[in-house]
């Protein structure tokens, strides 16, 4: 290389080793330019970018064009007066028990196995069925 690319103001690219700093390469005539490699590089990352461009959005969940988390809060109203966790509420939306009263459709033992159902969420929920008179299966 040409000593007028010789750059001490720039330290950084100096305590590195080199003479030049990168943007006073890349202007250079003497540079090459990229190598094949980085050109197929580039090319396959424009195809990726230009591919997940195209995709089509995922549509909501709900029909109404709710999202997750408000089509969550519209079905567990009756689970969040009670005071459950957020996973709990949402493995009984999962699982279609929208309401204390639909518990009566499962055992103990399926409501302990769903996942997101810890032992104080089945606590509170025996107590309140319980105070209502329901039942398990």
């Amino acid at each position: 290389m040409h000593e007028r690319f010789v750059s001490q103001s720039y330290k950084p690219m100096h305590r590195l080793g080199l003479k030049v700093g990168f943007n006073q390469l890349l202007a250079s005539p003497e540079y090459p330019g990229p190598s094949p490699w980085h050109k197929c590089w580039l090319a396959s990352v424009l195809r990726r970018l230009h591919v997940m461009s195209q995709k089509p959005r995922r549509k909501s969940p709900s029909p109404q064009g709710k999202r997750g988390s408000e089509l969550y809060e519209a079905l567990d109203a009756d689970w969040r007066k009670i005071g459950l966790p957020a996973p709990a509420r949402r493995a009984l939306v999962d699982a279609k028990l929208y309401k204390v009263s639909d518990l009566r459709n499962v055992t103990l033992d399926e409501l302990i196995a769903m996942q997101g159902m810890s032992k104080s969420a089945v606590a509170r929920i025996r107590t309140i069925m319980d105070a209502k008179g329901i039942r398990f299966r």
